[in-house]
């Protein structure tokens, strides 16, 4: 005779033993999937500390580099600018050097050249020293007509006083002193008779 709960029995026991496991295995699984999801967020904050250092550590590797960068230009443009400055210092001093030697040729040729010149020098030379030359003729020919008028004159005085001398010579003079009456020959002056021997005649 068939007993409902003695063949029952084993199939629920089968269905409670499996609902049993199926819910510990799910239980499990519950618990397993929150603890994934724990060692999911702690990864992920870790992930996140991580990449946050990693983006920290970049930026400062950035910033170094372009810090190195900045000043290795500048050193480059100060190297340059140095080089600029030391081939303008050497362009100046050959170009001073060059002045100084060649200055005094330079002036004297534009001045040569009528370039430059100086206006008291030139109005001078243009006017002055003419004028001083014409003044300076003109005194010398006067000095010399002078000299020569001088000259004609003396020589026409000494030619009447050498004739005078020679009429003079001429003149016959009788003495008035005592003793013989005697012709000599003696200047106007009658020197050596005294002031009453003589007689003075005109000389026309």
């Amino acid at each position: 005779m068939f007993d409902f709960e003695m063949e029952v029995a084993p199939i629920v026991e089968v269905l409670s033993s499996k609902t049993l496991e199926q819910s510990l295995l799910e239980v499990l699984e519950e618990e397993e999937l929150i603890q994934v999801g724990e060692y999911r967020r702690d990864f992920q904050q870790s992930r996140n500390a991580q990449l946050a250092d990693v983006q920290r550590l970049q930026a400062r590797d950035d910033r170094v580099e372009a810090e190195k960068a900045a000043r290795v230009a500048e050193a480059k443009i100060r190297i340059e600018q140095e080089r600029i400055h030391a081939e303008k210092v050497a362009a100046a001093r050959s170009a001073l050097a060059m002045v100084d030697e060649m200055e005094e040729q330079i002036i004297q040729k534009l001045q040569t050249e009528g370039v430059f010149y100086d206006g008291v020098n030139k109005q001078v030379q243009d006017s002055f020293i003419p004028w001083l030359q014409r003044a300076v003729d003109k005194h010398v020919s006067k000095r010399r007509a002078a000299k020569r008028n001088i000259d004609a004159f003396l020589a026409s005085a000494a030619a009447r006083v050498g004739f005078m001398i020679f009429s003079l010579n001429l003149f016959e003079i009788p003495c008035t002193t005592s003793g013989p009456r005697s012709i000599r020959s003696e200047t106007a002056i009658g020197r050596n008779c005294g002031p009453k021997c003589y007689k003075s005649k005109e000389i026309k």
